[in-house]
């Protein structure tokens, strides 16, 4: 098993607008104003509050986006992020995810429709539910484990990148049976298996791209 990281392809971030969409529903959405609903600290980063897209739980679905405009002449692809980092995937892609990991991760219905407010696709905000911990800490030198706030009174860590080297490793054994996950010492990174990868590649999702890391 290799573990990848998934993203927007590096074709379309170059472009100078991407994917041309914007949520209309609820107005001045605020990725940042999301709630969990499992606010439990876990000694990992922070969850909740700004990180709640990124906590790997499930979000109170108050708030989030029902509704986005799509003015773009190309059609909707399987993978987008808007207002970072929330984001919106397709049926295809949902059922990619169901096939390899069933009823774990979490999809709230959002409808695409054109500026006239024609229906276009009906998507889904995704949120994935797995926070675990994932990377080896022998072999990993990029970064180094680090305590948040006061070492001698917080009992959350998190991954801080150190000058001391390159590597970033995962360790196989820790990820076990997962298949889409975040680490709760890693920020910012969005985890899948070599499995998910595979059945995305299969299905020919569009607008999502992988990079295997190493693991052991």
């Amino acid at each position: 098993m290799i573990v990848h990281t998934f993203g927007i392809p590096a074709e379309l971030l170059i472009e100078r607008n991407m994917w041309k969409s914007r949520v209309a529903v609820p107005k001045n959405y605020d990725p940042k104003k999301l709630t969990l609903e499992d606010m439990t600290q876990d000694g990992g980063m922070y969850v909740g509050y700004d990180q709640s897209l990124t906590s790997g739980r499930r979000v109170r679905a108050e708030g989030l986006p029902i509704k986005v405009i799509w003015w773009d002449k190309r059609l909707v692809p399987d993978f987008e992020i808007i207002h970072s980092p929330t984001m919106i995937v397709s049926q295809r892609f949902r059922d990619v995810v169901e096939a390899v990991e069933p009823g774990v991760h979490q999809f709230e219905p959002v409808e695409y429709v054109t500026k006239q407010g024609a229906h276009v696709a009906d998507m889904f905000v995704f949120v994935i539910c797995n926070r675990i911990d994932s990377v080896d800490r022998d072999l990993t030198t990029q970064y180094r484990l680090h305590p948040v706030g006061n070492p001698t009174t917080s009992k959350s860590k998190y991954w801080q990148p150190s000058i001391q080297g390159t590597q970033l490793v995962f360790n196989a054994a820790q990820v076990g049976d997962h298949h889409l996950w975040v680490d709760k010492y890693l920020p910012d990174y969005k985890l899948v298996s070599s499995a998910f990868v595979d059945a995305a590649c299969a299905a020919g999702l569009v607008g999502v791209s992988f990079r295997a890391w190493e693991t052991v």
